[in-house]
């Protein structure tokens, strides 16, 4: 998990990941050269959890490479890139397994949100057209949801073309054979995932929705919104310029297509 300052909601979001799950893991948290205040918490939260601990950037290197920092300081079979700014929900991490695990080809697996776009529950859109951010029922927590989420899911785990990248679940084999995040084309993010979806799936894996998990998205709680918008602008050139042969608005269609709304 790279982390750069925004530390209410990544003391939220590692409280989250202690409640809920249930398998064996180790938590990396990047730190991108957060403030004083923000690298004494997440050294204070390591020290009371030994399975958890921080890598130290000593200065603010950019989400790609610190992202990278944190794949590359893994070594299990599994590997989960998770932004700050998300909630884990109830049994997230075993449903994502129980995915990748019964599908040899694939490389990568999302969970479904409030807030990541084709990944979206319950809705998809706003009434302008614009990916809605959906807001929890009144009275109900992440966990309620999420349990929700898995009650009425069939487990279909739809295969899809893209996956949103703030929470992914990699297999580490499939990262190694084509390689980590590019730093170079998309050293502040936003379409770095993307990338390494086309390439997984030009290298012949596979990418999963796992339509059982869920995780909350808080959206760029560090990053900003404006700051957000304006990164995301000219990344799509990138993209168009690295993949020419990559027709985009019908992978678009596919995954429409792929994920029942």
């Amino acid at each position: 998990m790279p982390v750069y300052n925004a530390i209410e909601e990544v003391e939220n979001c590692i409280q989250s990941i202690v409640r809920a799950t249930h398998v064996p893991y180790t938590l990396t948290l990047v730190n991108d050269g957060s403030s004083r205040e923000t690298s004494r918490r997440l050294d204070n939260i390591a020290s009371k959890h030994p399975w958890i601990r921080v890598i130290d950037n000593g200065s603010n290197i950019g989400y790609t490479r610190a992202a990278n920092v944190g794949l590359a300081a893994s070594t299990a079979e599994y590997i989960v890139l998770l932004n700050s700014d998300t909630i884990v929900g109830e049994d997230w991490l075993s449903e994502m397994l129980s995915c990748i695990v019964n599908h040899p080809k694939a490389a990568g697996v999302g969970a479904l949100s409030n807030a990541a776009s084709w990944q979206s529950v319950p809705s998809l859109n706003d009434a302008k057209g614009k990916w809605r951010v959906n807001a929890l029922p009144a009275g109900w927590t992440v966990d309620d949801y999420a349990r929700l989420v898995s009650d009425l899911s069939n487990r279909a785990y739809p295969a899809v073309p893209l996956l949103n990248g703030f929470c992914t679940l990699f297999r580490r084999s499939a990262l190694v054979a084509v390689g980590f995040l590019d730093e170079e084309g998309f050293p502040v993010g936003y379409g770095e995932e993307n990338d390494l979806c086309v390439r997984l799936t030009k290298a012949g894996y596979v990418l999963h929705v796992c339509d059982g998990a869920y995780v909350y998205h808080v959206k760029s709680a560090s990053f900003g919104s404006a700051k957000r918008a304006e990164a995301r602008q000219g990344r799509y050139g990138e993209m168009r310029q690295k993949h020419p042969e990559v027709d985009w608005k019908s992978l678009q269609r596919v995954l429409g297509e792929s994920i029942p709304s």
